[in-house]
């Protein structure tokens, strides 16, 4: 059910910002926490009433006393929180005044969902409306008549935004009703925050300090070179011609010719080997060092709600404490250092609790066929007990047994890059990479017979990758709309401010927006053809910079900053975004269901239930009453089907991995 205005209150802080006290320079809880933080004046519209500005040293009808009480009593009514920005206006409701609401909106959510850059005055420019100009936010301004009345009219304007916003998400069809209660979650689990083990931390930043310091020796004792030029490429490059023949263009390590170039000289590759460690190290010990300072040992605003264009999920930044959920270490890691593994455990559940896992599995290739329509591949995804990397390899090597984790398994591997990696187009040099990545030494010719294989035996999926090329060139060179089917693709020039968009809807509801598209001529080895661009993040304002937030991006003459559209980058979008879909509606099912998501990454959705206090937990074994192995049921049934809010998802197999370890730490 879409909410309503009139249950919903709006709000819009105004506190005091100066050179070295602002949110472009500290996380918003180091701001709020902050001495010398102070609120200057507060708008808050209940409903569709008009919006009254509350600010410090009024009468007590109109002081901050007044707003407070406001507040309250919107809060136990359980009113809807709506803000440009609820990661600040709820997190000084909720530090400062000690309010949680029963459901929240940011509508800078819905901004990024458009398609558009979300800050307050290129949303309001995108609907064809103003954002004032800003007064100083100090309490001078306060005492002073007409800088007091005009920060007083700027607050209550950005409120009046802030529901003028809401209200076009309500009644904006291609926003589907689902995105309000995921758009609600995410700032909830915000506004609670992240528990982070600070004792934990620094020791964890001890350790690594040391192991740093180790391996310092190590480089040192081997090799005549200034450790303080690691991180200079140009003397490494240089360093690696003069002693051992190497001459390189970059240290990449996605360049193929990099693995080539040193596959014969172990000293090259040791040095490289030490250089890695050394940086990853020194990354890592400062990121603990920082996770050990967190002021309460919470972090808040850690995940972005529609970070990406897809509509995935982003986190870290200033905003975060430099924690990102998403880029936590592994165990097994590029850098070849286990003890990294270490930095999950320092993320904890709410004293009292467990932590309880679950990822959708190869998610992205079983979406990839269910839109190519490889009934074949379905088939096997659906199959009880089915490896399907087996399935895929085995007749390419016929007579070859193909164990996993026994005989022959390298191969298994191959038909797992492949049936993992292959489904958006990667080219055979990327594949290469990503091979000799996860099987060291693996013969290039294999790696190419595999390539070969995959795309003779799922000719669908290549095929689906251009039709919907063509069908968004169609779209933007002769204004085709094609509707039927379950991507319906067509193109917009509402509202003018985006530019042309093209608009491709899902079969889950929802639409993914490629605004501003430009068409041009590129000439190649082939002859001349047609290249599409949009703006993955539109400015719809001339004061409003765009942004670059991706590689292969270009800033045009009209200064917007936009990203090429190919087959590859279409089915890869379409494809995430429906995987997307898949988790936040099985993440709102647990809700339901009565567990709390505490976060989820990528395609993992972590829940946190009652502790499990079993004595022989340790040996995995349980009581009946558990709420640990109730949790896991639960995540179970659910992560294992399409929800039933997704009907248009009818027919692609789902399937989780539960992780079996009691975890009392995010890493287990």
């Amino acid at each position: 059910m879409r909410p309503r205005v009139e249950d919903c209150v709006f709000v819009d802080f105004e506190t005091v910002t100066t050179g070295d006290l602002s949110l472009k320079k500290m996380s918003t809880f180091e701001y709020l926490t902050e001495p010398r933080f102070d609120v200057l004046c507060v708008a808050i519209a209940l409903g569709r009433g008009d919006a009254h500005v509350y600010w410090k040293g009024a009468p007590s009808s109109a002081g901050l006393d007044q707003a407070q009480a406001v507040l309250r009593k919107a809060a136990e009514e359980g009113q809807r929180l709506v803000a440009h920005n609820v990661g600040f206006d709820g997190l000084v409701c909720r530090l400062r005044c000690g309010l949680d609401f029963s459901g929240y909106f940011d509508t800078t959510g819905y901004a990024r969902f458009l398609g558009i850059q979300a800050g307050l005055a290129n949303a309001a420019a995108f609907f064809g409306k103003n954002k004032l100009e800003a007064p100083p936010f100090t309490e001078a301004s306060l005492l002073d008549p007409a800088l007091r009345q005009k920060m007083l009219r700027y607050c209550a304007t950005d409120a009046a935004l802030a529901r003028f916003i809401f209200s076009r998400a309500v009644a904006d069809e291609q926003y589907p009703a689902a995105e309000f209660e995921i758009n609600s979650m995410t700032a909830a689990a915000n506004l609670r925050g992240l528990r982070v083990d600070m004792t934990k931390a620094a020791g964890f930043a001890t350790e690594l300090a040391n192991l740093r310091a180790e391996t310092l020796a190590e480089f040192a004792s081997s090799f005549d070179f200034d450790t303080s030029d690691l991180s200079k490429t140009k003397k490494v490059l240089a360093v690696l011609e003069g002693r051992w023949g190497i001459k390189l263009t970059s240290l990449d390590k996605r360049d193929p010719t990099r693995a080539d170039a040193i596959a014969h000289a172990p000293e090259a590759q040791r040095f490289l080997a030490l250089r890695q460690r050394l940086q990853t190290l020194r990354k890592a010990a400062q990121s603990a060092s920082a996770y050990a300072k967190i002021p309460g040992g919470r972090i808040y605003n850690f995940a972005h709600y529609y970070g990406a264009h897809t509509g995935r999920f982003t986190a870290g930044g200033r905003d975060a404490g430099k924690l990102n959920i998403h880029t936590l270490f592994k165990t097994k890691n590029s850098a070849k250092i286990p003890e990294l593994g270490r930095e999950r455990t320092l993320i904890v559940p709410t004293e009292g609790s467990s932590f309880r896992a679950a990822d959708l599995s190869n998610i992205e290739a079983r979406v990839v066929a269910w839109v190519a329509g490889e009934q074949a591949l379905l088939d096997q995804f659906a199959m009880p007990g089915s490896d399907v990397y087996i399935w895929f390899a085995q007749p390419i090597f016929p007579g070859v047994r193909i164990v996993k984790g026994g005989e022959n398994d390298h191969l298994r591997q191959l038909g797992k890059e492949a049936v993992l990696g292959l489904g958006f187009g990667m080219g055979f040099d990327k594949f290469l990479e990503r091979v000799r990545a996860a099987v060291p030494g693996v013969d290039a010719e294999l790696v190419k017979r595999m390539f070969g294989a995959y795309q003779e035996m799922f000719p669908r999926i290549r095929g689906v990758r251009y039709a919907m090329h063509r069908r968004f060139a169609h779209a933007v060179d002769q204004h085709f709309a094609s509707l039927a089917g379950p991507f319906p693709i067509h193109l917009s020039r509402e509202p003018p401010a985006a530019g042309p968009t093209v608009v491709v809807g899902l079969p889950t509801g929802r639409s993914l927006f490629y605004r501003s598209v430009l068409a041009e001529d590129e000439f190649g080895p082939r002859g001349p053809q047609r290249a599409f661009w949009y703006a993955p993040s539109a400015t719809c304002h001339p004061s409003v910079r765009s942004r670059g937030r991706g590689q292969g991006q270009r800033r045009f003459l009209d200064g917007q900053i936009r990203a090429r559209v190919t087959p590859q980058v279409l089915i890869e979008n379409i494809v995430q975004a429906i995987a997307r879909d898949l988790m936040v509606h099985q993440a709102m099912q647990l809700e339901q269901a009565g567990l709390r998501v505490a976060f989820h990454a990528h395609d993992e959705v972590v829940v946190e239930c009652s502790a499990c206090l079993c004595v022989g937990a340790a040996a995995r074994r349980h009581e009946d009453s558990c709420p640990w192995i109730a949790a896991g049921n639960v995540m179970k049934t659910i992560m294992s089907a399409v929800p039933p809010t997704l009907p248009g998802l009818s027919g692609l197999p789902v399937a989780c991995e539960l992780k079996e370890e009691v975890r009392t730490t995010y890493a287990g």
